[in-house]
């Protein structure tokens, strides 16, 4: 009789990219378990995350669902002097999003 052994991976860290690494490893096959120090949900410890479409992509390839309608277009990063005026722009036009919304349904 063959037994057969499923690959394993240890993920160390709850970081949106390390929980992309675990659910990419199930997705191939593997067992992966992602071990964080933190007792805490991490949701609340990022801010803005940029998303594209490539992004989506990867969250559809691994089953997790998420809103795409939402996002907030930047049209600008401005720098503030201390007064808060501001003293420079930069035009941009990448997508945000609550990091939270991303984290989530990796987790």
């Amino acid at each position: 009789m063959f037994l057969t052994h499923q690959p394993r991976a240890i993920v160390i860290g709850g970081s949106v990219g390390r929980h992309f690494a675990a659910n990419l490893l199930r997705a191939i096959g593997w067992e992966s378990i992602v071990f964080e120090r933190a007792s805490e949900d991490l949701a609340g410890r990022g801010a803005a995350i940029g998303v594209t479409e490539e992004l989506f992509e990867v969250l559809r390839r691994i089953g997790a669902r998420l809103d795409t309608t939402a996002g907030v277009v930047v049209r600008s990063i401005i720098g503030l002097d201390r007064t808060g005026r501001i003293t420079h722009e930069v035009a941009r036009n990448p997508v945000t999003d609550a990091w939270a919304r991303i984290y989530r349904p990796l987790k």
